[in-house]
C-alpha cells in the first residue's frame, strides 16, 4: 500500500475547506427576498416577491404527478392506437431528459 506523503495530505485538506465555501448554499425564500430587495427598498415589493414564490411553488407538479398523469393520458387516448416497442415509462424518462432544466 502506497504511503500518501503530508503535502498530498495539506493539499487534500486545503481542498476539501475550498469545496464547501465555493458549493452554492440553499438559501430560504425569506434571505433570497432580502439580497434582491434590502432595507432601504419598499418592504411592499420583498413581500410581494415572498408571496409570488411562495405561489409558484405551489403550482408546481412533482415528477410522480407528472409520470402518473402521463399514464392516465395513454391509457385513455392511446389505449390501442400506440404502437411502439417501448413502454410508457421509457417514453416519459426520454421526455423528461430531453427537457430537464439544466
Amino acid at each position: 500500500m502506497k504511503k500518501i506523503s503530508e503535502e498530498a495530505k495539506k493539499r487534500a485538506a486545503n481542498y476539501m475547506s475550498l469545496k464547501g465555501a465555493l458549493e452554492p448554499k440553499q438559501e430560504t425564500i425569506e434571505e433570497a427576498a432580502l439580497k434582491l430587495y434590502p432595507d432601504d427598498w419598499d418592504r411592499r415589493e420583498r413581500l410581494a416577491f415572498i408571496e409570488g414564490a411562495k405561489w409558484q411553488a405551489e403550482r408546481m407538479y412533482s415528477e410522480e404527478d407528472l409520470i402518473s398523469f402521463a399514464h392516465f393520458y395513454f391509457k385513455e387516448e392511446f389505449n390501442s392506437t400506440l404502437q411502439t416497442s417501448k413502454s410508457t415509462d421509457e417514453i416519459l424518462k426520454e421526455w423528461f431528459e430531453q427537457f430537464k432544466k439544466k
